[in-house]
């Protein structure tokens, strides 16, 4: 049976074998039922056939593990996450039908084992995730950051349980036919995409090398995390690092050590005050927070005219000293209303004072200063561009335009720096995108891990260091970084 094809099983199954006991199913099976026969019995062999599929798998490759981050939860070919199936082998024993199906409707035939449960403890605490064991006197769940927590029956004031997936339901209406296209066309067949990405610098212009050595070398400082965001250098040798999925702030030494600060549902971007104290944009919390260096935190502001923030992701200081964060609901909370109707970008003057700035973005993420403070960059994950406005010295902006456009697949606009002559230095499609500050695209720094932020660290603050997926990467450059808050660098080596 392994040895024919769709069309011979076709066949036997319509007309069966004579001589040999099987039957013909020809007046009781239409032509899409003996299809159905036939897929069934590959899935068997394990053998289904995806023939030419609409989509480009490495776009959809792209997709699972950056866009929709659908490797937070799965697994392929030794990547992402545990609390959901392994899928490297599921285009094996599924049909592009049935994968197509599961993605937009993962309520459809959900095991029971994969239930969602919601728990609350008697001091107050709230679990969700799925229930790995269970008996009479103890549950153990592992909540949507792959941790695991055993529970105590008798210390649960509430156990409720929905059949429903983690898994979120509106694919189908978020993804675009021809994204939805290229997810289902990796997912089938996995081993055809290309091999994950190398280090690579990719110039477009000869100014592109004024910045980079052409020899240069990217080099790991520490990996094992679960999504790394928001990195700023201390001057006393390490990083701050936000971890998105193991809910921390760490302290990364260059040896690769990690020391937690603060355990903190969904840290994001993070920088310095005019004092050299910690801020951070806290997704769960909805608030931008000043973190002490022994992890305690104050909230500076929650709030816009009496209403909770979406899910503050980036955050700077003006040249104003002024902070400047940007608000998108790309991380509001499962199951929390948005309660601004708008996604904008602010302003949080010293007094506590939250001034809107920007209200017209889609999705608005990172965010930079030009040298001179005269200009505020600002770009976009869901339009996938980059705009700039004039910055006045009262606080204000005006004259919003297009800047650049990263409109490619392989990732989207995310965190930014600037370098003391102007570059902008933005997450984009596969790594970092270098621009000048005329807005002409320089080259590219392709990652093997797509990046989420960089920051400038080392003494002289030539170094990039780049957050990427679950790894923190270095990069020595040519330039020297714009520190806002830093008058004077040591020399340039």
């Amino acid at each position: 049976v392994q040895r024919l094809s769709a069309a011979e099983l076709a066949h036997i199954v319509r007309d069966g074998i004579p001589g040999a006991g099987m039957p013909s199913f020809a007046a009781s099976l239409n032509n899409d039922q003996i299809d159905q026969v036939v897929r069934y019995l590959r899935i068997l062999q394990g053998q289904i056939e995806t023939g030419a599929l609409p989509g480009d798998p490495n776009h959809g490759r792209s997709l699972f593990f950056d866009n929709l981050a659908c490797s937070r939860c799965h697994m392929m070919h030794g990547q992402g996450g545990f609390l959901a199936s392994d899928l490297s082998s599921y285009g094996k024993t599924h049909s592009a039908a049935d994968i197509r199906a599961a993605v937009t409707d993962p309520n459809r035939n959900l095991d029971r084992r994969n239930e969602t449960v919601m728990v609350r403890t008697r001091a107050g605490q709230q679990y969700t995730g799925i229930a790995r064991n269970e008996d009479n006197f103890s549950l153990q769940m592992q909540t949507a950051d792959g941790n695991f927590h055993l529970l105590d029956k008798a210390d649960l004031t509430q156990i409720q349980r929905e059949p429903r997936s983690m898994m979120p339901s509106d694919y189908g209406s978020r993804l675009s036919k021809p994204d939805l296209d290229d997810l289902v066309s990796y997912l089938a067949a996995p081993d055809k995409v290309n091999p994950p990405r190398a280090f690579e610098l990719t110039a477009l212009s000869p100014k592109f090398w004024d910045l980079f050595d052409r020899e240069a070398k990217l080099t790991t400082v520490a990996t094992g995390f679960g999504f790394t965001e928001g990195p700023v250098w201390d001057p006393s040798g390490f990083l701050y690092v936000s971890d998105e999925e193991q809910n921390r702030i760490y302290r990364v030494y260059l040896d690769g050590r990690k020391e937690t600060l603060i355990e903190l549902g969904d840290p994001d971007g993070n920088t310095f005050d005019e004092q050299q104290r910690l801020l951070d944009c806290a997704s769960v919390l909805r608030a931008i927070i000043r973190v002490s260096p022994d992890g305690k935190y104050t909230v500076l502001a929650d709030r816009f005219e009496g209403h909770r923030f979406n899910s503050p992701n980036d955050v700077v200081m003006g040249p104003d000293n002024a902070i400047y964060f940007t608000d998108p609901t790309l991380d509001l909370p499962k199951g929390e209303k948005q309660e601004i109707a708008f996604q904008g970008v602010y302003r949080l003057d010293e007094r506590g004072k939250v001034r809107l700035l920007i209200k017209d973005m889609s999705q608005p993420n990172g965010l930079a200063f030009s040298p001179d403070g005269k200009r505020l960059y600002v770009d976009d994950s869901e339009q996938k561009n980059i705009r700039v406005f004039d910055f006045s010295p009262d606080g204000t902006v005006s004259n919003g335009r297009i800047f650049g456009e990263e409109n490619e697949p392989g990732g989207v606009p995310d965190g930014m720096r600037v370098d003391e002559s102007g570059n902008l230095y933005v997450v984009g499609p596969r790594g970092i995108w270098v621009w000048d500050p005329q807005g002409n695209h320089l080259g590219t720094v392709v990652l093997p891990e797509q990046p989420a932020n960089l920051a400038w660290g080392d003494e002289d603050y030539g170094t990039l260091y780049i957050t990427a997926r679950k790894s923190v990467y270095r990069l020595r450059t040519k330039a020297r970084g714009f520190m806002p808050n830093l008058q004077k660098h040591p020399p340039h080596n």
